[in-house]
């Protein structure tokens, strides 16, 4: 199937291995199929995770600019459980990076010019304001009385 308005809805749209109902209006677009993708998640208390089309993996981030001949999309969504634990694995491993980071700089700033920890911090920042965002993510989706603990 290919995008273009008017165009006949005759391709299959999977959403965690069951097909769901694509109304007229979704199908104008490949922009506005996978928003409806994603509201459908949501309604489930899930999230998008993954995209393939024709067997393909679709990258999220760039699914909108997407477009061309398909016959099958096939979708899959995670709970917000395991987007949270995926969250944390990922928040952790960033930090376990950051302090072998620190450790080495620290070693560096000891016995170098405390110029180094200008260029250290420069090389640090977007990872830690990253990971913080990350954080401060789950402290809004856990609520923070239950955050933190």
């Amino acid at each position: 199937m290919d995008f273009s308005p008017g165009s006949a809805a005759d391709g299959r749209v999977l959403l965690d291995g069951s097909a769901i109902a694509m109304p007229s209006a979704q199908w104008q677009s490949f922009s506005t199929l996978l928003s409806h993708l994603k509201m459908t998640a949501l309604r489930k208390r899930r999230v998008l995770a993954s995209v393939m089309v024709d067997d393909r993996p679709l990258k999220l981030g760039s699914a909108d600019e997407w477009s061309g001949d398909w016959q099958e999309i096939k979708a899959t969504s995670i709970s917000f459980g395991v987007l949270s634990r995926r969250l944390i694995a990922s928040a952790v491993a960033n930090l376990h990076v950051m302090r072998t980071s620190i450790d080495k700089a620290v070693l560096q700033i000891m016995i170098n010019e405390p110029g180094s920890l200008e260029r250290s911090w420069l090389r640090w920042h977007p990872d830690l304001r990253n990971t913080l965002a990350v954080f401060n993510l789950l402290r809004q989706l856990w609520h923070e009385e239950k955050f933190d603990h």
